[in-house]
């Protein structure tokens, strides 16, 4: 069986990369002035785009949690190796040559005394290229799913069971924690692995609509209130803690639920499917190679974190020029091959 092709989960990785562009913009709001009008900005790009990478992974758990109907586990750790494992392996080594003479934002770390030892224990710890980490979640993610994929057929609701554990150990004690000023974060309960698994799993039941019309409704609009309690909260500085440290988790469902539905209810030509599967085909690609965009357009038109240019013209310039140029690069086998 063929792996069928869904319009939306296009859609939805063109959105994540270019939601990835816009948080690796906006970083000013990590590092400036708390109270400034530039970092209170950057706090709110970072609010809306903050489904990035976890669309990534719900995106991957669509695709790829029920591949037992497609292949063989032998055929799909193959797969994965070639997709993901090499290109990791293989860039992580480009940037760790990268970093010893030069430097770029964000992302990248100096090594200044390289060595074996030091390109060892800088890959296992993520001290290469930082943004690198989705990597290590998603490569965490493809060896958990020969034993999560059985569970397909006949017991989602134990896949969703999964997803209820992981918000309420994760997300909701977070936003607990934040309400009533108690630490609840305990490193024997709180698992980042089970954290992003439960986006897998649940991209994979939205694609399966494994949701009724209402509850899916339900989720909409908690995820959409989820984030205007979010932005609420960055905009009064997280003074009101009701609205603070509210986790990601609800708002990313709504979009891909809002996405999924746009798409069923709309007919796209067969040019435009076309355009959303090159520019999907290129997100991994641009992922591993914006920040060299980035230093390049930094350089060129000599812009900073503070700039509104850097902040919002950066990442659609990167995007239109780089998405069409690391397309091209991949019709090259042998590029093909390290630029996934």
């Amino acid at each position: 069986m063929t792996k069928k092709r869904y319009i939306y989960i296009d859609i939805l990785n063109c959105i994540a990369i270019f939601s990835v562009l816009m948080l690796h913009s906006s970083q000013i709001g990590h590092f400036g002035n708390p109270t400034s009008k530039i970092t209170i900005l950057g706090n709110v790009i970072q609010c809306i785009f903050i489904p990035a990478v976890y669309i990534f992974f719900m995106n991957s758990g669509a695709m790829l949690l029920d591949y037992r109907k497609r292949q063989s586990t032998k055929t799909f750790v193959k797969k994965r190796t070639k997709r993901v494992l090499l290109p990791f392996i293989v860039w992580s080594f480009l940037y760790y040559l990268y970093d010893i003479k030069w430097t770029a934002f964000p992302g990248p770390i100096s090594h200044i005394h390289p060595s074996i030892k030091d390109f060892v224990q800088a890959f296992a710890t993520n001290n290469i290229n930082n943004i690198f980490w989705f990597f290590y979640v998603i490569i965490a993610i493809y060896l958990t799913l020969p034993i999560i994929s059985l569970s397909t057929e006949k017991h989602k609701k134990y896949l969703w069971y999964i997803v209820i554990i992981s918000f309420i150990l994760n997300d909701f004690t977070q936003w607990l924690g934040s309400l009533t000023n108690v630490s609840l974060n305990n490193k024997y309960l709180n698992s980042q692995l089970l954290n992003f698994l439960a986006y897998a799993i649940i991209g994979y039941l939205i694609k399966e609509k494994y949701f009724n019309r209402k509850q899916e409704n339900l989720m909409i609009i908690i995820g959409l209130f989820a984030f205007a309690l979010a932005i609420l909260g960055t905009l009064t500085g997280g003074r009101i803690k009701a609205i603070s440290n509210i986790g990601p988790m609800l708002y990313s469902v709504a979009i891909v639920l809002i996405v999924r539905r746009v798409t069923e209810t709309h007919t796209f030509s067969v040019r435009t499917i076309n355009l959303f599967k090159i520019a999907a085909s290129s997100s991994l690609g641009m992922y591993i190679l914006h920040v060299l965009f980035y230093k390049v357009f930094s350089k060129i038109f000599n812009v900073g974190m503070t700039s509104l240019v850097y902040i919002f013209v950066m990442p659609v310039i990167v995007y239109i020029i780089g998405t069409p140029l690391i397309y091209l690069l991949k019709r090259n086998k042998w590029i093909n091959t390290i630029l996934p």
